[in-house]
């Protein structure tokens, strides 16, 4: 089980989640994650799940940075507009705002 703070991760992603599979050393779609929120609200998710969603780590708003007042500084997030079958419970629940850190490889 690998742990990491965002802050550390961000400075290497320009947003796409699958940008971030280099920088967590994910690889494998099977690879399960906890994402934690600033108030330790937790999902756990895998990276295909993810990845297959075409998740997006938000950064910014109105090409400013999010704070955390404005659901940031990190917000996973998914083209709703574009993938009308990803508006259901079982992705809105992963669409974790404030997001302080990934925890790779911790499943339950």
């Amino acid at each position: 089980m690998s742990h990491m703070k965002t802050p550390t991760l961000i400075k290497n992603c320009k947003g796409n989640l699958t940008a971030f599979s280099d920088v967590l050393g994910v690889f494998f779609q099977s690879t399960p994650l906890k994402l934690v929120a600033l108030n330790n609200y937790s999902t756990q998710t895998t990276f295909g799940k993810l990845k297959h969603a075409d998740a997006i780590v938000a950064t910014r708003k109105n090409d400013l940075p999010m704070s955390i007042r404005d659901r940031g500084p990190f917000w996973i997030i998914f083209p709703l507009i574009k993938r009308p079958d990803l508006e259901n419970e079982d992705f809105y629940r992963l669409m974790s705002w404030q997001l302080s850190d990934i925890i790779i490889g911790e499943s339950q």
